[in-house]
Protein backbone atom coordinates (compact mmCIF):
# COMPACT_ATOMS: atom_id res chain seq x y z
CA UNK A 1 0.00 0.00 0.00
CA UNK A 2 2.92 2.43 0.67
CA UNK A 3 4.61 1.87 -2.48
CA UNK A 4 1.43 2.64 -4.69
CA UNK A 5 0.24 5.37 -2.41
CA UNK A 6 4.00 6.81 -3.33
CA UNK A 7 3.58 6.11 -6.89
CA UNK A 8 0.01 7.28 -7.27
CA UNK A 9 1.08 10.92 -5.34
CA UNK A 10 4.73 11.38 -7.62
CA UNK A 11 2.63 10.46 -11.07
CA UNK A 12 0.58 13.29 -10.26
CA UNK A 13 3.12 15.46 -9.99
CA UNK A 14 2.82 15.90 -5.80
CA UNK A 15 6.28 17.21 -4.66
CA UNK A 16 9.01 14.54 -3.56
CA UNK A 17 9.27 16.30 -0.16
CA UNK A 18 5.64 16.21 0.61
CA UNK A 19 5.58 12.03 -0.03
CA UNK A 20 8.96 12.09 2.10
CA UNK A 21 7.12 13.44 5.05
CA UNK A 22 3.81 11.30 4.21
CA UNK A 23 6.04 7.92 3.99
CA UNK A 24 8.43 8.99 6.75
CA UNK A 25 11.57 8.46 5.26
CA UNK A 26 14.73 10.23 7.17
CA UNK A 27 15.91 12.01 4.10
CA UNK A 28 14.58 12.85 0.76
CA UNK A 29 17.54 10.94 -1.22
CA UNK A 30 15.66 7.80 0.35
CA UNK A 31 12.42 8.78 -1.39
CA UNK A 32 13.79 10.06 -4.40
CA UNK A 33 15.80 6.79 -4.62
CA UNK A 34 13.17 4.39 -4.52
CA UNK A 35 10.28 6.34 -6.41
CA UNK A 36 12.10 9.14 -8.31
CA UNK A 37 11.48 7.62 -11.70
CA UNK A 38 7.43 8.43 -10.75
CA UNK A 39 8.75 12.45 -10.55
CA UNK A 40 7.51 14.03 -13.62
CA UNK A 41 9.75 17.22 -13.17
CA UNK A 42 11.26 16.82 -16.19
CA UNK A 43 8.10 16.66 -18.31
CA UNK A 44 6.98 19.79 -16.70
CA UNK A 45 9.60 21.27 -17.70
CA UNK A 46 9.66 20.08 -20.99
CA UNK A 47 6.11 21.13 -21.02
CA UNK A 48 7.23 24.97 -19.79
CA UNK A 49 9.91 25.08 -22.69
CA UNK A 50 7.75 24.47 -25.37
CA UNK A 51 5.13 26.86 -23.85
CA UNK A 52 7.03 29.37 -23.84
CA UNK A 53 8.98 28.38 -27.14
CA UNK A 54 5.30 28.56 -28.71
CA UNK A 55 4.30 31.90 -27.34
CA UNK A 56 7.91 33.46 -28.18
CA UNK A 57 7.06 32.31 -31.85
CA UNK A 58 3.62 32.94 -32.08
CA UNK A 59 4.49 37.00 -30.93
CA UNK A 60 7.34 37.19 -33.77
CA UNK A 61 4.81 35.92 -36.36
CA UNK A 62 2.02 38.39 -35.14
CA UNK A 63 4.86 41.37 -35.71
CA UNK A 64 5.32 40.54 -39.41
Amino acid sequence: MRHTYATLLLSDGVSPVYVQQQLGHASIGVTVDRYGKWTRVAEKAADRLDDTASAALDEVVAKR
